[in-house]
C-alpha cells in the first residue's frame, strides 16, 4: 500500500493538491519533511486507511523534495495489540514525542528560540513553565514510518529513542522520541 501511495505522490504539488501540508520544515538538505493531511490524520484515530496515510514523508535533496515514505498513526492510548494490528510490532517501531515544550504567545509560530520545540532543550515541566512555554507530556499519539523503497522498510530505529511512556514504563518496539 505504501508503494502505491508514493506512486500517487511523486512530488509535493500532488500532495498539496490533495490537502497535505508541510509540518515544521527547516530547509536543510537531508531533512525529512512530514506533509500531513489533518483529515486523514484525524481519521487514523478511528481506523487506519493504508491508501490515505496521515502523513507523507519527503526527503530534501539538492534536486528538491523527494517522496520516501508514509507515516501511520494511532491514538495516544492505543494498546500494543491495537498498534500490532496497524503494523506488526515484530517489524515496525512505533514512537511518540514526549516531554515537549512549545513557545506561547503572539510569536509562537515564528519563534526562533531554540529552547522550544522538537529539537529544544526544555524537557521538564518546571523548566518549560519558567521559560513561559506550554508543556505537553505527550505530543501527538503513536506513529510509525514506512519506507517502502529503502533497505530498512520500517523506520524508527535511527531515531533517538528513550522510554515509551513519559517518565518511564516502556518496553519492546514501542519507544518515545526525545530530542
Amino acid at each position: 500500500a505504501a508503494r502505491d501511495v508514493l506512486r500517487r505522490y511523486p512530488d509535493v504539488a500532488g500532495a498539496e493538491h490533495d490537502g497535505y501540508r508541510p509540518f515544521h520544515q527547516s530547509g536543510k538538505l537531508g531533512e525529512e519533511v512530514h506533509f500531513t493531511s489533518i483529515g486523514h490524520a484525524y481519521a487514523e484515530g478511528r481506523h487506519v486507511n493504508y491508501a490515505h496515510p496521515g502523513s507523507l514523508l519527503f526527503r530534501r535533496t539538492a534536486q528538491g523534495l523527494e517522496p520516501v515514505g508514509v507515516m501511520y498513526s494511532a491514538p495516544n492510548n492505543a494498546t500494543a495489540a491495537a498498534l500490532d494490528a496497524i503494523a506488526p510490532l515484530s517489524l515496525a517501531t512505533f514512537h511518540r514525542h514526549v516531554d515537549f515544550c512549545i513557545a506561547q504567545g503572539k510569536d509562537a509560530e515564528t519563534s526562533r528560540d531554540r529552547r522550544f520545540g522538537y529539537d529544544g532543550t526544555l524537557h521538564t515541566q518546571a523548566d518549560c513553565k519558567q521559560a513561559g512555554g506550554y508543556w505537553l507530556p505527550v505530543a501527538f499519539g503513536w506513529m510509525t514510518h514506512v519506507y517502502p523503497n529503502e533497505a530498512q522498510v520500517w523506520g524508527g530505529q535511527e531515531m533517538k529513542m528513550a522510554q515509551a511512556e513519559p517518565h518511564g514504563g516502556g518496553a519492546g518496539r514501542l519507544a518515545a522520541s526525545k530530542p
